[in-house]
């Protein structure tokens, strides 16, 4: 057991970023991709693979959502996932994209009514590229028209229904959907 300690105190660790306590490495962009991925991910169009929703708070469930939108570039392409996090109780919204944390960070004054731009105004957005792509996630006051439908909890499907994912400009209930692609080539 001493040796296992010591080598694992050995090992090179990887660089981390302090961000409210937490200490995560460092990725602004996702994961490598290969060569072919990025070919595929920058030229096939994007595929709708599958919405998943959750409530994951550690004492109180409900506190914490997750909502996971997967995705392809081309019928054969590999899944991409992009993840968005909300605190109820602190008000954090984190980005992941492929796993990789992309945004960190808190709601300003509009979630509390301060904010300009009425009741449709987004209260939270991020948009980032990875691989040649233009990535958003906007978070609204109100569920849009027609509401997306995903896996999980209704309730955790409900309340995901503010958050929005936009892959370059169109959003992701607009997309093509793989398993219909894939069943018509």
């Amino acid at each position: 057991a001493r040796d296992a300690r010591r080598r694992a105190r050995a090992a090179p660790m990887p660089a981390y970023r302090r961000s409210g306590g937490a200490r995560r490495p460092i990725h602004d962009y996702g994961p490598p991709l290969t060569a072919q991925d990025q070919a595929r991910m920058r030229h096939a169009p994007p595929l709708r693979v599958g919405k998943r929703c959750a409530f994951v708070g550690r004492l109180q469930p409900t506190t914490k959502l997750r909502a996971t939108w997967c995705l392809r570039f081309g019928p054969g392409g590999r899944a991409y996932e992009v993840t968005c996090t909300a605190s109820r109780k602190s008000r954090k919204r984190e980005v992941f994209a492929d796993g990789c944390l992309v945004h960190s960070g808190g709601l300003g004054l509009r979630e509390h009514g301060g904010g300009a731009g009425g009741a449709d105004a987004p209260l939270f957005a991020h948009a980032f590229e990875h691989g040649g792509r233009r990535f958003g996630v906007e978070e609204r006051v109100f569920a849009p028209e027609p509401a997306e439908s995903g896996e999980g909890d209704a309730a955790a499907v409900r309340e995901a229904s503010r958050f929005v994912l936009t892959v370059d400009g169109g959003r992701f209930g607009a997309l093509r959907d793989a398993a219909r692609v894939g069943a018509a080539e």
